[in-house]
């Protein structure tokens, strides 16, 4: 086969995993859980698959699922390789895709939801925390100018 072949039967697989994992998404239709995951940071992402691969109410062949989409993207060996531009990493991302909507669809709901609302608030714990950290210094700055006002000024309305 001449690399124009090649070229031609790659392009095809690739189209052809494309169209496998979008028939999988329109089947599936992503439940609402995943939409919440994009609402993470990406920390608590990797938070979540921990938890989740920790989780031993998920039974051990859908938790593999994780660890087999890491262990692909980890090996230099790969449906196409990477060195081809484009073509190299689109096989990555559709394995990526396809393999999170696989576990998402065969782990129950109801434990997706749990971790993720449990991190959604520990986020949310930690971004008010940081909005009151940074009001600290003008909290300290209108105490101050309420003291020194305060020195000043008559206590208890008389003149």
């Amino acid at each position: 086969m001449s690399s124009a072949e090649w070229i031609v039967v790659i392009l095809l697989s690739l189209l052809a995993l494309a169209i496998v994992v979008y028939m999988l998404y329109r089947r599936f239709r992503v439940h609402p859980v995943l939409r919440h995951i994009q609402d993470l940071s990406w920390e608590n992402r990797f938070r979540l698959a921990g938890r989740l691969l920790a989780d031993e109410q998920i039974p051990l062949v859908n938790r593999a699922i994780l660890v087999l989409i890491v262990v692909y993207l980890a090996l230099p060996i790969d449906l196409i390789p990477d060195f081809i531009p484009v073509l190299g990493q689109i096989d990555d991302i559709v394995i990526l895709g396809g393999g999170i909507l696989l576990f998402a669809r065969l782990v129950e709901r109801e434990r997706l939801e749990s971790h993720i609302a449990e991190l959604k608030r520990e986020q949310d714990r930690i971004v008010d925390t940081e909005a009151r950290l940074r009001d600290v210094p003008q909290l300290e700055a209108k105490l101050e100018n309420d003291r020194n006002s305060g020195a000043h000024a008559p206590r208890g309305g008389k003149a």
